[in-house]
């Protein structure tokens, strides 16, 4: 409990500090995600995902995710896991820009989540992640402006610490069990003179989870993503429509 606590109430003071800046640009976008639970044994499972981000304005690709992680079954609530990612965003990130450049990293992460019932209906979770970035360098063409993928890659760190509140709204036996929920999610980097701010995102949403079986489930939901730019000197806020779908074997 006090780990939670400890969470929520550091991501709540970063999130006051970030919202204090005023130049800020604001785009709509929506994420669509599958992900499948594939038990290997009683404490190991493996859950591979793939998710496309896009804008609403003109439906421009601005992200593509491949996801692969693992992750074991402790005691006390608690699981330990390992991952990778394979991670593209559309340059630059603006749905109105004429130009078209791919930018691929690959993201190899590892993470602690915890899982604790207040009661028979209220779940608190958080999780602890901490990302290796490997990302490819990106230039800008002096003539257009246009951003230009250069050879070799820069590395940096990013963690990301995320509480979550889940409550159940229908009883226990329910054929059709359905959930609410809220999160706050904030995300630091660091390791690297390539990036001016240490402070990346905070991540605020609330969503509607409702199984569709007894072995998946959908959730509807809304993310308010705060970001500072690279160099330090811009913020975008994303208003994010979500559906995600999971599966569990």
């Amino acid at each position: 409990m006090k780990n939670h606590l400890f969470s929520i109430v550091l991501i709540l003071v970063c999130a006051l500090q970030v919202s204090a800046q005023r130049t800020v640009e604001h785009q709509n976008l929506y994420w669509v995600k599958y992900q499948a639970v594939i038990p290997l044994s009683d404490q190991w499972r493996l859950k591979p995902s793939i998710e496309n981000r896009r804008y609403f304005e003109g439906n421009r690709q601005h992200m593509w995710l491949l996801t692969l992680d693992a992750d074991r079954k402790l005691k006390n609530g608690w699981h330990a896991g390992v991952g990778f990612t394979r991670w593209s965003i559309l340059l630059p990130s603006d749905p109105a820009s004429e130009f078209e450049v791919t930018q691929g990293e690959w993201r190899p992460y590892e993470y602690l989540t915890h899982s604790s019932r207040l009661s028979d209906r209220f779940t608190l979770s958080s999780r602890y992640l901490m990302e290796e970035r490997i990302r490819k360098n990106v230039g800008v063409d002096p003539a257009s402006g246009a951003p230009v993928i250069q050879d070799g890659y820069f590395f940096h760190f990013r963690f990301r610490m995320k509480a979550q509140l889940e409550y159940r709204l229908t009883p226990s036996d329910a054929a059709i069990p359905v959930h609410i929920a809220v999160f706050d999610e904030l995300l630091v980097q660091f390791g690297t003179d390539k990036i001016d701010n240490i402070f990346d995102q905070n991540r605020i949403s609330g969503l509607l989870k409702f199984g569709v079986g007894k072995q998946t489930d959908l959730s509807l939901g809304y993310i308010n993503w705060y970001q500072q730019a690279a160099s330090g000197s811009a913020y975008v806020q994303r208003n994010i429509l979500t559906l995600y779908a999971n599966q569990k074997f």
